[in-house]
């Protein structure tokens, strides 16, 4: 097994020891409480935000790895989604997030937030929405067979980029790049990709998608610039892109209320 990725190859296609339906009994949620939708945040500036507009009561309440609100009058045939959020940034928690909301009973995932941006004619203020991630991060390679893509549920993409339409903001559709090392990402791959016509570098997306695949759920991503990557440059843009937090919120909402409504 030595030169391959997971270690113990094949790992993807066997069960695994712990099961995040542990997580669910151990916190007592009733999967009447569980809406069907939820928004994956990793700005506390967004989770912060949907929970002062909209969140009426909690969920997982007191949970050592995130918050999590229901967020009433939204969306779908009860009017709620959930909104989890002050967890961090990466691969790997977000993934035990999404299985552990997963395993209450979620079944369409919208991860959204910041993402630097490969291409100077993405503005701050335009939304991106992934047609495909590039999967340069460790945890979606331990969910599916190795490859270099995986994408979003296509149907949960349209209906992202409905919205995103919806809003009048600039949209463009494309590549995400995700990785787990934010101070590995080197000048020659900015390069390489930025030539490929990936649109955006960021560290959920390609994990977001695969646990969705692998536990048959559905996923998309909603992105909004926050710095450019450029060959021996970087220009931090996160002060001026935090309005588009919110308005990258309520662009979600309304992506969720279409694909539930269908």
């Amino acid at each position: 097994m030595t030169g391959t990725f997971p270690a113990f190859d094949g790992k993807h296609t066997e069960p695994a020891l712990i099961d995040p339906e542990h997580e669910v009994v151990a916190s007592d949620v009733s999967p009447d409480d569980v809406p069907p939708a939820a928004v994956v945040c990793y700005q506390p500036e967004l989770f912060a935000y949907a929970r002062s507009e909209y969140g009426e009561r909690e969920l997982f309440a007191d949970h050592y790895l995130f918050d999590c609100v229901v967020c009433e009058g939204v969306v779908g045939d009860r009017g709620e989604i959930a909104v989890v959020g002050n967890f961090g940034v990466g691969a790997p928690v977000t993934a035990m997030v999404v299985e552990t909301l997963g395993a209450a009973g979620v079944e369409t995932f919208l991860s959204a937030g910041y993402a630097g941006c490969l291409q100077r004619d993405v503005r701050l203020s335009d939304i991106v929405v992934p047609d495909t991630a590039i999967r340069d991060e460790g945890t979606s390679h331990h969910y599916l067979a190795p490859d270099e893509f995986i994408d979003p549920t296509p149907s949960v993409a349209a209906d992202a980029r409905a919205a995103a339409v919806a809003s009048d903001r600039a949209v463009h559709e494309g590549p995400t790049w995700t990785i787990d090392a934010a101070y590995r990402e080197t000048v020659p791959e900015i390069d390489h990709y930025a030539e490929r016509g990936v649109l955006t570098v960021e560290m959920e997306a390609a994990a977001v998608f695969a646990v969705a695949r692998h536990r048959g759920y559905e996923a998309a991503a909603l992105l909004v610039v926050s710095d450019y990557l450029g060959t021996d440059e970087w220009d931090p843009n996160f002060d001026a892109t935090e309005p588009h937090l919110r308005e990258l919120f309520e662009i979600g909402a309304d992506a969720l209320r279409r694909h539930l409504a269908e």
